[in-house]
């Protein structure tokens, strides 16, 4: 008598190279997590690659406070601003 093998869920048909099963399923799931995962770390590094921080192309963030409290004051007290 021979010993009875574990059966193999395989499914053969049109679609060569399709993965089937659970563990497959879940192998296929997980690597799409991953490239969505590295994607938008990749994304994340383009946009900082392309657009220097707001420091770097304004006045220092203390002159520009400066700068806004005395327009608000002006405006406030009904003077002119000088530009």
């Amino acid at each position: 008598m021979s010993t009875p093998k574990a059966r193999k869920s395989i499914k053969v048909g049109g679609n060569v190279g399709v993965l089937t099963g659970r563990r497959n399923r879940q192998e296929t799931m997980l690597s799409i997590r991953k490239a969505k995962k590295e994607d938008a770390y990749a994304t994340r590094r383009n946009l900082k690659a392309n657009h220097p921080p707001a420091a770097a192309q304004t006045a220092s963030r203390q002159e520009l406070l400066l700068n806004l409290a005395s327009r608000s004051q002006a405006l406030l007290l009904g003077r002119a601003t000088v530009e």
